[in-house]
């Protein structure tokens, strides 16, 4: 490996640096939106700012954490998606942070800087980094928790350990998909490289975990939490409209990355490094749960791909070592293998990240008819106003609220019969809603009479309750 790749960099330099290629090379500020679970959790850490409760109130099917972490950042600093953007960019950066350590510890800091490489051009973690989304903010609690768990075994503090386990339950407090890995944690735990704390290793960790956990569970559960944190989720998984999207949808563009963190995970337990079976089990046991599972998110298919990216980085450094020191003789034909599996890799990831760094809003409606529809809710609502709508976004950047039952209008909720259309006209008429903008779904049981009370302005889904008319 080159000279400038051996020497050793203080780690948070890193996702210093990546903060700042973000914001100066990315538009963070000027995407209308990126995905429309933006508007919902926007939106949802709003109402929790103004006061309102999760559960109890606003309606939510997952963990509470990133909502009031969300909250309090608009309370210091306002509400606007910058604020949401550039809080899970923090946690974005954390994770390049947490992956470029654990590379280094692997192999050194050639090995870091290329998991870091392979994370940013074989995934879609550039995409999600800035996206106020919850699945990446858990992934990178869950790698930090990787982290302090490398620090245990390497130090024996147990400090380390109980670090890890409060990492990994807010983790889970942040979404619940990262909950399989306690397992793998603990088996880490209790047999690692043996240090004084063997038999109590487990237990320590555990306890920090539950300790966390509970904490949390009653400071933001109610009763009808359980239910609505797992009640979507389960039903979705017997929808055909679902299964119909193949589990392997999405994987095509990180075969390349895949097979070459099954080729590190190999090597590196040949030579008996006992560390790498925490990335094998973690991207294993995420791959063989989402092939059992439906629908299929890029940010899910983060869980298999961010540790693939750490084990991927330890064959392409040494074939390129094997290449840089003519050692074709040894190693050439799995040499060969691996750059063509870097190959396919940056094949298909390349293009993407064009396309992100390039592209404009979500879908094809133009930014100024985006604007347009914003004003004319913000001019009709008004600051604090009640809209019903599915594009909460918009209600968002109006600096309007939907009603808190509303809170989240999903595929997911609408397909498992949990949301329909006269949920939405009840909380239209219970919060008396000046405005409707209907956007993003089809709502056929929403009755015309209902629709009867208001006027629509123009082309398009937007409705003003007519005795409200300007």
């Amino acid at each position: 490996m080159s000279p400038i790749l051996n020497r050793r960099y203080p780690t948070w330099l890193v996702p210093v640096l990546f903060v700042v290629v973000m914001t100066v090379f990315y538009p963070v500020v000027d995407r209308f939106e990126l995905d429309e679970d933006e508007g919902i959790n926007l939106m949802k850490a709003r109402m929790v700012a103004e006061g309102y409760r999760l559960y109890s109130e606003i309606w939510s099917d997952q963990p509470p954490l990133l909502t009031h972490l969300l909250a309090a950042a608009m309370v210091a600093f306002g509400p606007s998606v910058e604020t949401g953007r550039f809080t899970v960019l923090a946690f974005a950066a954390l994770l390049v942070g947490s992956i470029f350590h654990l590379g280094r510890m692997v192999g050194g800091t050639g090995t870091g800087a290329v998991a870091l490489v392979l994370l940013l051009v074989f995934t879609g973690f550039v995409p999600l980094s800035i996206a106020t989304m919850i699945g990446l903010p858990a992934i990178a609690l869950a790698v930090a928790a990787l982290v302090a768990q490398e620090a245990w075994h390497r130090t024996g503090r147990r400090i380390w350990l109980v670090l890890s386990g409060l990492l990994l339950a807010l983790s889970t407090m942040t979404k619940l998909f990262t909950l399989y890995l306690l397992p793998v944690f603990v088996f880490g735990a209790a047999f690692g490289p043996r240090h004084r704390d063997r038999r109590w290793a487990p237990i320590i960790f555990l306890g920090a975990f539950a300790g966390v956990s509970l904490v949390l569970g009653l400071a933001w559960f109610g009763t009808d939490t359980w239910g609505q944190l797992t009640e979507a989720h389960m039903r979705a998984q017997g929808l055909e409209a679902f299964r119909e999207i193949h589990p392997l949808h999405g994987f095509q563009f990180e075969i390349g990355l895949l097979g070459l963190g099954a080729i590190g995970s190999v090597l590196l337990l040949r030579e008996g490094r006992w560390f790498a079976l925490y990335p094998a089990l973690w991207a294993g046991a995420g791959l063989v749960i989402l092939l059992n599972h439906a629908p299929v998110w890029p940010h899910q298919r983060l869980l298999v791909t961010v540790p693939a990216a750490l084990l991927a980085a330890v064959p392409v450094v040494r074939s390129f070592e094997t290449f840089r020191l003519g050692r074709l003789d040894r190693g050439l034909i799995p040499a060969v293998l691996v750059v063509g599996l870097l190959g396919y890799g940056v094949g298909q990831g390349t293009p993407r990240l064009r396309t992100f760094f390039l592209g404009g809003d979500r879908g094809t409606q133009d930014r100024r008819i985006l604007e347009k529809t914003t004003a004319t809710i913000a001019e009709i609502a008004g600051p604090g106003g009640w809209v019903v709508t599915d594009r909460p976004m918009f209600v968002f950047r109006a600096g309007g609220l939907v009603p808190p039952p509303m809170a989240v209008v999903s595929s997911k909720r609408l397909r498992t019969g949990l949301l329909n259309g006269g949920l939405m006209m009840a909380a239209a008429r219970e919060f008396d809603a000046r405005v409707i903008y209907l956007d993003r779904f089809e709502w056929p049981d929403i009755n015309a009479p209902f629709f009867e009370e208001f006027d629509h302005p123009g082309a398009g889904r937007l409705m003003i309750r007519r005795e409200e008319e300007p």
